[in-house]
């Protein structure tokens, strides 16, 4: 996923081995997410979507 600033754009990519990153180009700049973990604890705000 990664963040434009104009028009408050985003773009999102679908891969079967996906790279985990999330990167921004406005603030706050650079990754906002690169190769972590899924954190578990992100399913209770989704019950329904699981």
């Amino acid at each position: 996923m990664t963040f434009f600033p104009k028009l408050c754009a985003f773009n999102i990519g679908w891969h079967e081995q996906p790279a985990r990153e999330i990167y921004s180009y406005i603030q706050p700049k650079g990754y906002l997410l690169r190769g972590e973990a899924v954190n578990i604890e992100f399913e209770k705000f989704y019950p329904n979507l699981l």
